[in-house]
């Protein structure tokens, strides 16, 4: 019998949460709905305006009115974005910078616990 020990631990990636219906375009640093191919431009996502603006749009749709879809778009963006810790910490608006953004999506998508939510 092995043990796992606590560095092992701490730098295994934790596979996605469920994003219902959207899926990482990598290549285009997009979040895309599965249903309807509509796409949300990572790099568009660099304060938290810009991001709780994303929200509200699909929340604005009828297909955005089934909870799997708006939940799914919120768990996602803050997988990838960690907005709570990069954006809007403490109650405080922050910027990010686009080149930021882009090496957090690379990051994530590197991570093979993450192929589930890669769009193919």
């Amino acid at each position: 019998m092995t043990t796992t020990g606590l560095d092992d631990l701490l730098n295994t990636p934790t596979p996605p949460g469920d994003w219902g219906p959207w899926r990482l375009d990598v290549a285009n640093y997009a979040l895309t709905h599965a249903g309807n191919r509509y796409s949300i431009d990572l790099r568009s996502c660099v304060t938290s305006a810009e991001v709780l603006d994303w929200i509200a749009q699909i929340a604005g749709k009828t297909w955005g009115e089934d909870p799997t879809v708006l939940a799914g778009l919120v768990v996602a963006l803050d997988e990838l974005l960690d907005f709570q810790g990069t954006l809007c910490s403490r109650g405080k608006s922050t910027t990010r910078t686009v080149e930021s953004v882009i090496a957090d999506v690379d990051a994530f998508a590197a991570e093979p616990a993450h192929k589930s939510v890669i769009a193919k």
